[in-house]
């Protein structure tokens, strides 16, 4: 039981992480599209 719930939490931990990387890259995309408008 106890393995289950470690596999879990490392799973959204990595889930998680994927999501802040590919919000601050998307991030930095969108502001270099918006100065590029400027």
């Amino acid at each position: 039981m106890n393995a289950a719930v470690d596999v879990c939490l490392a799973v959204l931990l990595v889930v998680v992480a994927l999501l802040v990387y590919n919000l601050q890259a998307w991030l930095e995309h969108w502001e270099q599209e918006r100065h590029l408008e400027d």
